[in-house]
């Protein structure tokens, strides 16, 4: 343990000595006391902050397992705001909650439990008889309040368009703490941001309708919240709408069942065919078939059924295709099965891909029903 580790040169203020006796109490199965009751002498004390700062001694009875029999201040100040007598009469607030505490002008519970009330000042004591009206303790334990699930769409354009989505979901975390949004977090062992994503967006595609679903404590109201996350984030990524969802609307990855796209053609690199002549032959199709790679190979895969609409428009093609995750398609696939009907090849990098909407379906298994994934719950 004298060796010298190649990251002992990086300060984070707790020492090696500590970290090493803490390692041998482990083994020998020892606990160290809290260090908000006796400094531990870690070393962090050094940066002048933080618990290392805080007066010591000041125990919390909470967090003692010595102490869990002894009611905690709260629970102290409830059972004396609920002893009741027989009459109808309060009893004082000096209720003594602890077990088999005795004393004089208080209420003596154990446990919650009925006892009888010791008095010696009262006029039953006076007259050698004993107060027999009991006192009853009740405990209204108060519900956790619940996050309020929140709704956010928002816009990617520019440069921006080339980072994934693992960093725009990185990048959301810090905007949404720059921006001082009261946003909920886990309570595991590593809290984190409670957010999703409906459908993450392909690296080099822009969008106009993309979604993510969050959790906060609080908030004065939704135009609250846009206003505080624009003001922290950058041009390029920019909220539009949020919207409080009701407690049983489903999460919005889960709702994702289609969306629409515009795609248009690189000045220069726009394909040698008429695209808006074939169309029509093209949509007539039955089967058009693609390669998909998988865990078990390569397969062939019909993507005409997710096809739900395509127009092109000089030379602008409006797609509407399935983005389940059970028959998600990918609006290059449509393109490049296109071209190739029309004999012609499409270049390298030749597309500029916009997603305008993603929908839910909120309709039958017999006709479908598509809505923006921000006006799910209002269309129902």
């Amino acid at each position: 343990m004298d060796e010298i580790f190649p990251w002992d040169f990086i300060e984070c203020g707790v020492t090696k000595t500590f970290l090493l006796r803490e390692w041998q109490k482990a083994r020998d199965e020892q606990i160290s006391e809290n260090c908000k009751l006796k400094c531990q002498g870690c070393g962090a004390g050094r940066f002048g902050g933080g618990i290392c700062t805080e007066p010591k001694g000041a125990a919390v009875e909470e967090y003692s397992e010595e102490t869990s029999s002894t009611p905690t201040q709260t629970e102290q100040t409830y059972a004396n705001r609920s002893v009741c007598a027989n009459d109808g009469t309060n009893i004082n607030d000096n209720a003594n909650a602890n077990s088999g505490a005795d004393t004089n002008d208080s209420a003596n519970t154990n446990d919650g439990t009925t006892n009888n009330a010791d008095t010696n000042d009262s006029a039953d004591a006076n007259s050698g008889t004993d107060a027999n009206n009991s006192a009853t303790i009740t405990e209204t334990a108060q519900p956790p309040k619940k996050n309020i699930r929140l709704r956010i769409k928002f816009t990617k354009h520019g440069d921006i368009r080339f980072i994934g989505h693992l960093d725009v979901m990185r990048y959301f975390q810090k905007t949404l703490r720059r921006a001082g949004v009261d946003v909920a977090y886990t309570t595991g062992y590593s809290p984190h941001q409670i957010m999703s994503f409906a459908s993450p967006l392909g690296v080099g595609l822009e969008s106009n309708g993309e979604y993510m679903d969050i959790e906060v404590y609080s908030l004065i109201d939704c135009a609250d919240v846009q206003a505080r996350i624009n003001a922290a984030s950058i041009p390029d990524i920019q909220v539009t709408d949020v919207r409080i969802l009701p407690e049983k609307a489903g999460n919005a990855m889960a709702s994702v069942a289609a969306a629409a796209y515009t795609v248009r053609f690189v000045p220069g690199r726009e394909p040698a065919a008429d695209l808006t002549a074939a169309l029509p032959a093209y949509l007539a199709q039955d089967t058009i078939l693609i390669e998909k790679a998988g865990k078990s190979g390569v397969r062939q895969v019909n993507i005409r059924p997710g096809i739900y609409a395509c127009t092109c428009t000089d030379g602008v093609i409006n797609l509407l295709v399935d983005a389940s995750s059970a028959g998600n398609i990918k609006p290059m696939q449509v393109i490049e099965t296109l071209v190739a009907f029309c004999g012609a090849q499409l270049q390298e990098n030749a597309l500029r891909i916009t997603r305008e909407e993603t929908y839910a379906d909120i309709g039958t298994d017999s006709r479908r029903k598509l809505v923006p994934l921000n006006e799910v719950e209002i269309a129902k």
